[in-house]
């Protein structure tokens, strides 16, 4: 009784309503859940009689049909959305509140390099730092009442085999149509020259797609080239010609204007906010939304 004046939950929330007794039981549920029911008895009433309880015993068992038939409906439905990702390509688990994984697909049990099931059904990423966002993100999950969402940031894989099918799929769609020989361009947002003095792995992993990339496509023709650069006062990775390092405001370039014409794109740009560019080509974007 000691602990039950002291606790705020009876003190705040029932007893302010006239609650304070009850009769109850739980039920594991087949998803690995405890389910537990409570039903209330007013405080001026008193303790609920023991007769009363064992009334009560006889509705238990339709009460453990019911949780068995929500949660083989609630499965139902994940294995539903589950099954529909891998139909179009993309890996997938459904997890209990507990983290506790209770279905899977292909994909998702095919990328065991870097996430896989573990002890006691439970998700387990390779990378430490992203094992313990999700885990965070579960307990959050647990403590929310409106549901929750949370992105897991997982490492880089420049060569992951599945992403280099994805890239190179696009460009063999896209050069399907053009001449033979055509150069491929595999092209990135730029960065400040100084991750080069830090080793960043950025240029190094950019290379290494486009060359497992351009080997699955056996292209002679290709190269890597940067998209952008930014306006700081320290140097970025960016062409280096003249016009577009010289001018009004230098070491700026922009697109203007992407032109069809004649079989041909020509594509006019900025160069230092002073004069105007034009590159001619014959080529196809891929890029992915």
């Amino acid at each position: 009784m000691e602990e039950i004046e002291a606790s705020d939950f009876y003190t705040e929330l029932l007893r302010p309503r006239g609650l304070g007794w009850c009769v109850g039981t739980s039920i594991r549920a087949p998803s690995g859940d405890t389910l537990v029911f409570s039903i209330e008895r007013a405080h001026a009433k008193g303790p609920v009689p023991r007769a009363v309880a064992e009334s009560l015993d006889a509705l238990r068992p339709h009460l453990a049909r019911a949780s068995i038939l929500s949660a083989r409906l609630g499965l139902d439905r994940a294995k539903s959305t589950i099954a529909t990702l891998e139909a179009i390509g993309l890996p997938a688990a459904a997890l209990a509140p507990t983290g506790r994984v209770v279905s899977a697909n292909a994909p998702f049990l095919a990328n065991e390099s870097r996430v896989r099931i573990g002890a006691g059904n439970m998700v387990q990423f390779t990378s430490e730092p992203a094992q313990a966002l999700l885990m965070e993100a579960i307990s959050n999950g647990a403590r929310s009442q409106t549901g929750f969402g949370r992105s897991v940031p997982v490492r880089a894989t420049p060569t992951e085999p599945a992403f280099v099918e994805f890239v190179a799929a696009e460009i063999r769609t896209a050069l399907a149509g053009m001449p033979d020989q055509t150069r491929v361009l595999f092209t990135a947002h730029s960065l400040p020259e100084r991750i080069l003095e830090t080793d960043d792995p950025y240029p190094s992993q950019l290379q290494a797609t486009a060359q497992c990339v351009s080997s699955s496509l056996d292209l002679d023709n290709w190269g890597v080239a940067w998209q952008s650069a930014g306006r700081t006062p320290e140097p970025w990775l960016r062409p280096q010609s003249f016009e577009e390092r010289h001018g009004l405001v230098a070491n700026v370039t922009f697109t203007s204007g992407l032109v069809s014409f004649d079989g041909r794109w020509l594509a006019y740009y900025g160069q230092s906010d002073t004069t105007i560019g034009v590159t001619i080509c014959e080529t196809a974007s891929t890029t992915g939304g």
